[in-house]
């Protein structure tokens, strides 16, 4: 059964967008993917100290290129997804690269699990208030 996903268009380009699971289409995302992952050890290599700011400018930057290429895109369309919500358009991307590669996306999210990079734990902190006795 063939596999479709949809990205919702019409604010940025006046129309949605189908994109099925056709041989080039699943080549375009593992070609984005593979793109993806090499930025990301590159930006790792590169520099001594690596940031979540540094991962979401590398991700970021890949998806919306590898998202325009696979919308078959302008270059003038493709500068239009920098002014569409980015969490559309990385969704879009994951969903295409979960559904026809069983493949996972990095995000800031999933980069924060790996390294460990966590909210800051709280102290368990006392209940300023008189505790009642009764």
């Amino acid at each position: 059964m063939a596999k479709v996903v949809h990205f919702d268009g019409k604010q940025a380009f006046g129309k949605d967008f189908e994109i099925l699971d056709t041989y080039t289409n699943v080549q375009l995302v593992n070609a984005g993917l593979i793109r993806l992952f090499n930025k990301i050890s590159d930006y790792e290599a590169k520099n001594d100290s690596v940031t979540l700011m540094g991962y979401q400018d590398v991700i970021s930057s890949v998806v919306l290129e590898e998202t325009a290429k696979l919308l078959g895109l302008s270059k003038t369309d493709a500068n239009k997804l920098k002014d569409i919500s980015y969490s559309d358009v990385f969704d879009f991307y994951a969903e295409t690269a979960d559904k026809f590669l069983a493949m996972t996306v990095p995000s800031v999210d999933s980069i924060k699990d790996v390294i460990g990079i966590g909210e800051p734990e709280v102290a368990d902190q006392d209940d300023p208030k008189p505790k009642e006795v009764v």
